[in-house]
């Protein structure tokens, strides 16, 4: 029986069910103590474990949606590295589990939760608010990778976007460019959401004017982007183009940058480029991409560092250990792909 289903069963909401299971706060003693009396009536008093405090196992769970991200990068595989050495570091294992949203996802549910593991770190790049629903019933501290979800008691690591966008932009106008565009990826995840999100208001604060024409959407693959683009080119003239773009993503930006190298538009002296990640590579081609730094090493370490504190808190029924919500700040790297323009 699904949590949805026992709910309906016992006459509440999931949500309230899923506070007593999971010992957090928001319902009354009477409350509580009447569920967990039909719960142990029922037969499913062991929902309400309390959690293990004696595995050195934790679980590294890759949580895949649609691939549109993930299958283009065949994973981060910095970050599980550095996740593995911080673990081991502390003194835990690392079990690396994969879950697929659209291959039986109740089955692998229900496999993460026969695993002996006191935590997990969720790489959760492709997640929106519903996908980490069924990850607050598993009874067990969850920290978010890479995807910051404010509406579920998760602690999280993910990058400073804000700081990103606003070092993107700065630079940018410090260069003296005023027709600045944004080149988003067309899988719009939270992360890029959130980016776009503040290089519009990088924009308003530098008094820049942003003209909708200049937002263009492209796919999220170096070859998708380049053809896409390329095509984009074919139909608009340099008048209708910015000088300056900002991008979800350097897998893109190096799309971008190539079909404009064929299409005769020199970079930067015609139009610069930004890129967002400073992934592996951005900085070997040419022109080298400038871009924003996101560093996964400190993401992933601090993630390990987040989990084994919530693992050490002691169990609560008063309450639920407080979570935190953490940002890693980006750096500006100032490569080849901007042009300053001289007044």
């Amino acid at each position: 029986m699904t949590h949805k289903e026992l709910a309906k069963k016992l006459g509440i909401s999931p949500s309230t069910l899923s506070l007593v299971i999971n010992h957090k706060p928001g319902i009354s003693d009477n409350t509580r103590k009447k569920v967990l009396k039909e719960l142990s009536d029922m037969g499913y008093d062991n929902l309400c474990k309390i959690r293990p405090s004696n595995s050195k196992n934790i679980c590294f769970v890759i949580y895949r949606k649609d691939g549109s991200i993930l299958d283009n990068h065949l994973f981060d595989y910095q970050m599980l590295a550095s996740h593995t050495k911080r673990a081991n570091e502390l003194g835990y294992n690392t079990l690396l589990v994969n879950i697929d949203k659209n291959d039986n996802p109740v089955k692998q549910f229900e496999y993460l939760s026969t695993l002996d593991c006191s935590g997990i770190v969720l790489f959760s790049m492709e997640m929106d608010y519903e996908d980490f629903i069924p990850f607050a019933e598993l009874n067990i501290p969850i920290v978010s990778l890479g995807n910051s979800v404010g509406k579920i008691p998760f602690s999280s690591v993910s990058p400073n976007n804000e700081l990103g966008a606003y070092q993107a932009v700065e630079y940018l106008a410090e260069c003296g460019h005023s027709k600045i565009g944004y080149l988003q990826c067309i899988a719009r995840i939270p992360l890029f959401e959130n980016r776009k999100f503040y290089f519009l208001s990088a924009l308003r604060e530098f008094q820049v004017d942003f003209n909708e024409r200049y937002l263009i959407t492209l796919r999220y693959t170096e070859e998708g982007s380049y053809q896409d683009f390329k095509k984009y080119l074919t139909e608009h003239s340099r008048s209708e183009l910015a000088d300056a773009y900002v991008c979800d993503d350097d897998t893109i930006a190096i799309g971008v940058l190539r079909a404009l190298t064929e299409a005769g538009y020199r970079v930067p002296e015609d139009i610069s480029i930004i890129g967002f990640e400073d992934r592996p590579g951005s900085a070997q081609i040419q022109p080298p991409l400038t871009t924003i730094h996101v560093s996964r090493d400190m993401m992933a370490v601090s993630a390990v560092n987040e989990l084994i504190r919530l693992i050490n808190l002691p169990a609560n029924t008063d309450g639920f250990p407080q979570t935190i919500k953490y940002l890693s700040d980006t750096s500006l790297m100032i490569r080849g792909s901007v042009k300053t323009i001289l007044f």
